[in-house]
């Protein structure tokens, strides 16, 4: 074997940045992070394929972390460009998880029908493998459960989220915080199955899983609180709602900055609630700050920003602002029949409120 078949041996400088990256990674610590990957990336270079492999994964991770999916896309594509030159044995499980984090940030992408494939092959090589690590296996079926969600097969999700859940109590202890996201990710499916309380307790356990074992300043905690929040708005628990999206708001910021996709999602949140009390002034801030956030962070053209154009629309529409209105929903109207994977049924309802809103605005003095 060459030196570019087989992980490297005798590097322990290259090793201990890489440890100390997953500890600051761990820790919500993304500046320090930042630092240790561009000193890892500069040590891989000296130290063969594996290394290379290995950091530009790592590179990945901390990439889907900060919310930054054209760079995670970039550094799995170079960590699967690189994994050729491994013997197979190194290879195969390498590639794998790979494949795997690159579907998941496919499909955040929305670029569903590539995410799909990507995983399914993922999940069926994983399958057939006996000798497959439960947590690699587990980690696809996850990403699986969560694209069937966000392309509507609720059932199908619930189960890939309850088959992951089996296979990671069988090898973690009760307490590992990697069981409380796939509770989070299995209320999330029940919220959307419209399934609220449900959802509620699913998402509370997620919660006090991540706060007991990583602290209440971390950021899976505050995703868990922004989850929480969505199913206590459909509880009618708008209150304790706000409070955790409060929170939420303090850590995003504190960890990553102004700028994330999660910031973004906080912001439409507090402005439906603000809309839902008829303060209108605040929800057109809110959601104006989220249409901002969401664009600088995602592009204008991702389906994300549908969902805030949609609620802009919506109260325009409620002050008699019908142009306004107008504008919005074609704007989403526009994002989703250029995306290679439209939400559809989002499709049929942009179209059906366009068509209300003109029967509307034609009753009335303003007209469009």
């Amino acid at each position: 074997m060459t030196a570019a078949q087989v992980p490297a041996t005798g590097a322990p400088r290259h090793e201990t940045v890489l440890d100390g990256l997953r500890l600051a990674l761990r820790e919500c610590r993304f500046d320090d992070a930042r630092g240790l990957l561009d000193r890892a990336w500069s040590l891989a270079q000296g130290q063969g394929t594996f290394s290379v492999v290995q950091t530009a994964f790592s590179y990945g991770t901390f990439a889907e972390r900060v919310g930054d999916l054209s760079m995670a896309e970039k550094m799995y594509r170079v960590a699967l460009r690189r994994v050729s030159g491994l013997s197979a044995r190194f290879s195969q499980p390498l590639r794998l998880r790979i494949h795997v984090r690159l579907g998941a940030v496919y499909c955040g992408m929305g670029r569903h029908s590539v995410a799909e494939q990507i995983l399914t092959d993922a999940h069926r090589a994983y399958t057939a493998l006996a000798t497959a690590p439960a947590e690699d296996l587990a980690d696809a079926c996850t990403e699986l459960g969560v694209l069937a969600r966000v392309t509507g097969r609720y059932e199908e999700s619930e189960r890939l989220h309850n088959q992951s859940l089996t296979l990671l109590t069988a090898v973690l202890a009760p307490d590992d915080p990697r069981l409380a996201t796939v509770w989070a990710h299995i209320g999330n499916t029940a919220r959307a199955m419209g399934e609220p309380r449900r959802a509620e307790e699913y998402v509370r356990r997620a919660l006090r899983m991540h706060s007991e074992a990583l602290g209440d300043t971390h950021v899976d905690v505050a995703s868990d609180r922004i989850l929480l929040a969505q199913t206590l708005i459909a509880n009618g628990h708008d209150g304790e709602a706000r409070a955790h999206l409060a929170e939420a708001r303090d850590v995003l910021r504190h960890c990553f900055g102004p700028y994330h996709p999660a910031v973004g999602e906080v912001h439409d949140l507090l402005g439906s609630l603000a809309y839902r009390r008829n303060d209108y002034r605040a929800a057109q801030k809110h959601f104006a700050r989220a249409l901002e956030v969401r664009q600088a962070v995602l592009g204008p053209h991702h389906q994300d920003l549908v969902a805030t154009l949609s609620n802009l629309a919506l109260l325009h529409k409620k002050q008699h602002e019908y142009e306004r209105a107008y504008g919005y929903y074609s704007r989403a109207r526009q994002i989703l029949t250029r995306s290679m994977d439209p939400d559809r049924t989002t499709l049929r309802f942009i179209d059906d409120a366009l068509v209300r809103l003109l029967d509307q605005a034609r009753t009335t003095p303003q007209g469009l």
